[in-house]
């Protein structure tokens, strides 16, 4: 995942023309805020109460172009009252958190998927307003249905985990393909699961294998260690030791638990790599620190296989 920041958050008197097109009222004026990346990209998203909507902007390289929305996708609740509590920081007319949700509130009612979307995470982790996973499911669920991936992402994620709705993969499949053929990073490798283990689509290696590719090549971790597993068993692909070496490596290092377990099979049985044995067990005890099943099981079998040796002399 890129992360984004939210650098500034403040009112626009019209001082940028070719932005400020869409809104030619000089007594509202709309609050601009500019959402950074790690690239030379930014976002420019326009807030207008009285008029119930979002734009977004992106400009890269100095060209301005019109894109669909594009919500940022969080991993944790922290990220995503961070990022909520990063928009009212500084805004003139939004004084707090509970003033933001309001005026969300009604972007959502007229119909701005964006607006859905934001107001999804508010009731979700309880910004502004009483949390609701329930209502801010319906709202994700508004929005998926306009065509915004993030909504489409976390509604499939949803019936994929079954923390809203009752399991249904078939439902999830739907919706995550809909996110990720728009390239939202996360629903790609959800989905490269769905086609990895057969839940809501036949089961399929190679499709599995160029979802989590795709997802990837975008820097989502849990992507770059399945990659790593398809290279090491062969799932979708020739068997390659070597570069599933170099995925697991690069996925560990971005603090994935499971790559880490599959390095230390790597050290320990010399695949893609010199024999380190003393390497993979200290990947091992990293991952095994974090609760990873595996790791803590493989490091008992050690345990038991050191002692039955002791017993033998």
């Amino acid at each position: 995942m890129k992360t984004r920041t939210i650098l500034s958050c403040i009112k626009c008197f019209n001082t940028h023309k070719e932005f400020n097109k869409p809104f030619m009222n000089k007594r509202e004026p709309p609050l601009i805020f500019f959402v950074s990346y790690p690239s030379d990209m930014f976002d420019i998203l326009y807030f207008v109460p009285s008029q119930k909507f979002i734009v977004k902007h992106s400009i890269y390289n100095n060209m301005k172009t019109n894109t669909k929305n594009d919500l940022i996708y969080f991993y944790n609740y922290s990220d995503v009252r961070a990022y909520l509590q990063a928009l009212i920081d500084k805004t003139p007319t939004i004084s707090d958190e509970h003033e933001f949700t309001k005026l969300l509130k009604k972007f959502a009612k007229s119909g701005n998927a964006y607006g859905q979307s934001i107001l999804g995470l508010c009731l979700q982790v309880g910004f502004g307003c009483e949390a609701n996973p329930k209502e801010a499911m319906m709202w994700w669920k508004k929005a998926a249905k306009q065509g915004d991936d993030c909504a489409q992402f976390y509604v499939g994620r949803d019936y994929y985990y079954g923390q809203e709705s009752h399991v249904n993969y078939k439902q999830a499949a739907y919706w995550l393909e809909l996110s990720a053929l728009q390239g939202h990073d996360a629903a790609q490798q959800l989905l490269g699961e769905c086609y990895f283990y057969g839940r809501g689509v036949k089961q399929d290696f190679k499709i599995a294998k160029d979802w989590y590719a795709k997802s990837a090549a975008k820097g989502n971790v849990n992507a770059i260690c399945m990659l790593g597993i398809c290279y090491s068993h062969g799932y979708g692909v020739r068997v390659k030791y070597k570069k599933a070496f170099e995925y697991f490596t690069l996925a560990a290092d971005k603090g994935n638990v499971e790559a880490m377990y599959q390095l230390g099979f790597c050290y320990g049985l010399g695949q893609g790599v010199d024999a380190d044995l003393e390497k993979s067990i200290t990947l091992w005890f990293k991952a095994a620190e974090q609760g990873h099943e595996g790791a803590i099981e493989s490091l008992n079998e050690l345990k038991e296989l050191a002692e039955q040796n002791e017993n033998s002399f």
